[in-house]
């Protein structure tokens, strides 16, 4: 995976951008084959993943990220981080928590998923649109999991917001090359 310029904010949003275009493009290869069990197992799973697990892990993971980034931009200046465990234990995190099954069984194809993410999208340019250079270095409260990913990723890990932002990107490339890697022609 090519390295990602990760030193403003600009370079952030501009590779995520690049990113998301990557996974929509992905998502359309797998019309015909959304529920194919052709995609090597994750997380423990002992089954090959079908492309819809795929897309929607992608696609729900980068709606709680993002969620998780605007309540710890929320929180005090000095105020000790929210972990993940920690987020999903507040108010937004329930109602993420809550709806995840529903947004998950909504992603019943390719046009669908597209649609879905196409919504998440706008929410993430909000986010991004209220970040400042300050912002980047506002402590995240990334678990140790998530920044092994981004080194096993070939990328410098730092558990701050510039951290969280490069991991969206990383993660949501990880999956669209996952899915063209089995689906391209």
């Amino acid at each position: 995976m090519d390295r990602i310029d990760d030193s403003s904010i600009a370079t952030l949003h501009a590779a995520f951008v690049a990113a998301r275009e990557e996974f929509e493009a992905a998502v359309q290869l797998a019309e015909g084959r959304w529920e194919d069990k052709i995609l090597e197992p994750e997380d423990g799973d002992d089954e090959p993943w079908p492309p819809h697990m795929a897309a929607g892990h992608a696609l729900i993971g980068e709606r709680w990220r993002f969620r998780h980034i605007s309540s710890l931009l929320a929180q005090p200046t000095g105020a000790e981080p929210l972990s993940g465990e920690a987020f999903a234990a507040t108010p937004a995190g329930q109602e993420e928590i809550a709806t995840r099954s529903e947004q998950y069984n909504a992603l019943t194809g390719p046009t669908e998923t597209i649609a879905a993410a196409a919504r998440e999208w706008e929410r993430i340019d909000a986010v991004y649109a209220q970040l400042d250079a300050e912002d980047l270095t506002h402590a995240a409260g990334m678990n140790d999991g998530q920044l092994g990913y981004l080194a096993s990723m070939g990328h410098e890990p730092s558990n701050d917001v510039r951290g969280a932002l490069l991991l969206a990107v990383v993660h949501l490339r990880d999956h669209a090359q996952q899915l063209r890697a089995v689906l391209a022609p």
